[in-house]
């Protein structure tokens, strides 16, 4: 029995001498790995790395192919997914070049949605309960103090039972996704991925014009409009909104203080922030004189990919209209 126990003793201290010496391999990036999947099907010649304060960004670049450049196309596309995965990014980062633009797609950041309001909803719930725990100890001293006095003020009563409405149970209503500080940090992230393509770029001549698709469009604004980024000749935007009404509504106002031409490309049946705001940002528009904002509805359910010439002859047909 001793020599059982003994056997058993060793397997074990060898068991745990094994696991220690062991390396734990954490998983891979999701930026690394679509960047692997980047390099593995794109050529060689297309794909640029892009260097700024210490830090890479992938990027993609294919050179116009007509005889009179006409600038550079910069190419932002939405957080959170790979390039492949966007179909209208990829067909204008390969067709713009048959119109004279260079076509430079940016890959942008991988960052997780995190709920920005849940701390400060737990601490409103909280408030509500000890208020109304103060209120029910206060209406207890009233009654108690009523019933010595012989008061018989029970409207009083009624009024000091009324409870504040739960605004959160709102018509469509939805709890915030980016706080003020996850969204501070994804527009310093994209900030740095384009301040290193603006500055690849200034080597080429021609007109400096963006295009975004989606949340993108609304950092990248922002940026525009407190001046972080030098102004570019033209902005194009796809599908462009913010999943959060406050943001949304920024988003609106902040766009409508640009001073370049603007191009809003939407679908027939698109994103439910999309389109509850294209009738607001019009507005906003024609408030503050931008008169070089332009929206143009496609026929396309699925993706701007799948009216591939259309989307390209928009660009092309506005572009022209502004001089460019």
């Amino acid at each position: 029995m001793k020599h059982h126990i003994l056997l058993l003793m060793i397997s074990l201290s060898n068991t745990a001498t094994f696991a220690a010496s062991v390396d734990h391999t954490p998983p891979i990036d999701l930026s690394e790995l679509q960047a692997i999947d980047i390099k593995h099907y794109v050529q060689d010649r297309e794909i640029n790395v892009l260097t700024l304060d210490e830090s890479e960004y992938l990027t993609l670049m294919k050179e116009e192919t007509t005889g009179f450049p006409r600038g550079i196309a910069f190419i932002v596309p939405e957080i959170n997914q790979s390039i492949i995965q966007q179909p209208a990014i990829k067909m204008l980062y390969d067709n713009l070049t048959e119109y004279g633009w260079r076509s430079l797609l940016l890959t942008m950041p991988n960052i997780e949605q995190t709920n920005g309001s849940f701390n400060n909803v737990q601490k409103t719930d909280n408030q509500s309960a000890s208020s109304a725990s103060e209120n029910d100890q206060q209406q207890e001293a009233d009654s108690s103090l009523q019933s010595n006095t012989g008061s018989n003020s029970s409207s009083e009563n009624d009024s000091e039972t009324v409870r504040e409405p739960n605004l959160r149970l709102k018509a469509y209503h939805q709890d915030d996704i980016f706080s003020s500080k996850t969204n501070a940090e994804i527009e310093e992230q994209i900030l740095k991925r384009v301040e290193s393509a603006w500055q690849y770029a200034e080597q080429f001549p021609g007109y400096f014009i963006f295009i975004c698709q989606g949340k993108s469009c609304a950092w990248l604004t922002s940026l525009f409009q407190q001046q972080k980024l030098m102004q570019p000749d033209a902005l194009i935007m796809l599908s462009a909104h913010m999943p959060q009404q406050d943001l949304n509504d920024q988003f609106a106002q902040q766009l409508s203080e640009t001073e370049f031409p603007v191009l809003e490309l939407f679908k027939q049946i698109d994103n439910r922030w999309v389109s509850s705001s294209i009738q607001y940002r019009r507005k906003l528009a024609r408030k503050h004189y931008k008169t070089d904002y332009r929206q143009r509805k496609l026929n396309s359910h699925i993706a701007f990919g799948n009216n591939n010439m259309r989307t390209v002859k928009e660009i092309y047909g506005f572009l022209t209209a502004v001089g460019m």
